[in-house]
């Protein structure tokens, strides 16, 4: 079987509006094709929301060094495991790493969190 390639959004809204007008009279299929067009619109005009770059760079191998905490709590951390696979474990100078629930093994590097998100004020702090 042939691989289909991915089409555009803008693609898609054409091809919804032209299946549109196929169906008649109007019922939820043409009200259903009106939210997804509605949608993908929509979602054309948003202009792009700024995320936080997380420095990929910065990870820390668990075999150099662990985080140097001693505080009462579990403090959290971006982590990484063998797999590749990226989230937020936590680190207890006297437990170890955890997800929250249980021990984890499988964290190979890690790094500092950054900054939590601050919503800009008027005066531009």
């Amino acid at each position: 079987m042939k691989e289909q390639k991915a089409i555009t959004q803008e693609e898609a809204i054409r091809r919804l509006k032209e299946s549109r007008f196929t169906i008649q009279p109007y019922n939820y299929m043409n009200q259903a094709l009106d939210m997804a067009i509605s949608a993908l619109e929509k979602q054309i005009s948003m202009k792009p929301v700024f995320v936080h770059p997380l420095q990929f760079d910065n990870w820390i191998p668990c075999n150099e060094r662990l985080p140097e905490t001693f505080e009462p709590e579990a403090k959290a951390y971006l982590t990484t495991n063998e797999d590749g696979m990226i989230g937020v474990s936590y680190y207890h100078h006297m437990c170890g790493w955890s997800n929250g629930y249980e021990s984890v093994f499988d964290v190979i590097a890690w790094q500092p969190l950054p900054e939590p998100y601050r919503e800009e004020q008027e005066d531009g702090r």
